[in-house]
């Protein structure tokens, strides 16, 4: 089998498993993405540059690239292609660099309620040590009870990280370096951990989340904005729509209107393009 016919199978085969959205659109999912890129790794590879080279003309050819490279990614732990993806992106497909500020006000339901919130506050000790072991307990999904599946659906979307002893410290926590190696760890642990947050923008939880995992080039120097859609910031944002979108049924919940609240805070060109793995 040629190159050629090897990524037309490829391609055949990730078809086969959308699901059409109208439009023209397609949906995949990233679990069956995933899959067929652990059966064939070089052929998804090949698929990329191939996506990557019709996207020079057509743009919307970057969506399957980087529904692949994602994949690829999650799969492989390389990220090469993200990069080449995100590159071809920013050059003939994507806006402008766009910063993300936090505004910490809180939020109401469409009725005019506020949301219940709980507040997680990260103590001292764990936070200087980088420990995250007391999260991973709370909020694994490792060999745990139906009753504790259920826990965990209840707290979907109703939590957000606090640091108490940073509060006398003038730097927001994208620039404490004790915050960034905490949210790094707990990502490195739990990569769908988003998922128990609330993701309004206005409460800041994407920006501390994924602002604290931004490569620190792309932060503004008072640290109070950074580029979000640095590949840096896509790929972790990508990794916890994957891990989140494979425990979707187990949580019991949407994970479009999930997944939606996430990229909440990117214009619908890059929403689209970062959910098009579902």
């Amino acid at each position: 089998m040629s190159d050629y016919e090897r990524v037309a199978a490829f391609i055949r085969k990730l078809s086969a498993r959308g699901e059409r959205l109208g439009g023209g659109k397609v949906g995949l999912d990233s679990l069956r993405v995933c899959r067929l890129v652990a059966e064939d790794p070089d052929a998804a590879a090949a698929a990329v540059f191939a996506c990557c080279e019709q996207g020079k003309t057509e743009p919307t050819c970057f969506q399957l690239a980087l529904a692949i490279a994602a994949a690829y990614q999650v799969e492989l732990g390389d990220d090469s292609l993200m990069q080449r993806v995100q590159k071809l992106i920013d050059t003939y497909g994507a806006p402008p660099p766009i910063e993300f500020r936090s505004t910490g006000t809180s939020p109401t339901t469409s009725a005019g309620r506020q949301r219940p919130i709980r507040q997680l506050p990260v103590p001292e000790g764990d936070l200087v040590s980088g420990n995250v072991s007391h999260f991973v307990r709370l909020f694994t999904v490792q060999n745990i009870t139906p009753d504790q599946w259920n826990v965990r659906h209840e707290t979907c979307g109703t939590c957000i990280l606090i640091f108490p002893s940073t509060d006398a410290d003038p730097r927001p926590v994208t620039l404490i370096p004790e915050v960034r190696r905490f949210i790094a760890n707990l990502h490195d642990r739990l990569p769908y951990y988003p998922v128990f947050l609330n993701m309004n923008p206005k409460l800041g939880m994407f920006f501390a989340y994924f602002g604290c995992l931004a490569d620190p080039s792309v932060i503004s120097k008072d640290g109070t904005t950074f580029d979000i859609t640095h590949r840096s910031v896509v790929s972790r944002v990508l990794e916890s729509l994957v891990a989140i979108s494979n425990l979707a049924d187990e949580l019991k919940m949407d994970y479009n209107s999930v997944a939606a609240s996430i990229v909440a805070v990117y214009p619908p060109p890059h929403a689209k393009i970062l959910l098009a793995i579902r």
